[in-house]
């Protein structure tokens, strides 16, 4: 069995919070179309002190919250998904950690203040 996962990776802005959420301004969408149950990055979840995001859908009006079964998006951070998916990836071959790795090479030359976070949206 799998599930359909797309990992949108972001800036989390704590300048426009909304009802307790940080703003995420996507840089990066992954779709990862099915992706098995009992992958790490399915297993992966959410720590306590990763921060409850929303972002736009693509109308730029719509506040995206909760994915489609009703969990709240929270941000996690790029290092631990990259971690679960280089689990996933035995021969280190998938166009997603490819792109997460050259971002979190990216993200390593950043300010402090630029807190880079993907969330998990299963749909």
């Amino acid at each position: 069995m799998s599930v359909e996962l797309t990992l949108v990776v972001g800036r989390a802005s704590p300048y426009m919070p909304e009802n307790g959420h940080l703003y995420l301004r996507p840089l990066v969408v992954l779709e990862m179309l099915a992706w098995g149950y009992d992958s790490a990055l399915h297993k992966l979840r959410p720590e306590v002190s990763d921060p409850l995001v929303f972002f736009y859908a693509s109308d730029g009006n719509t506040p995206i919250r909760e994915d489609k079964y009703g969990t709240s998006l929270q941000a996690m951070s790029l290092g631990r998904v990259v971690t679960a998916l280089k689990q996933d990836c035995d021969d280190g071959m998938h166009y997603s950690l490819a792109c997460l790795q050259e971002m979190q090479r990216w993200a390593a030359s950043l300010p402090p203040n630029w807190d880079i976070r993907v969330v998990a949206y299963y749909h």
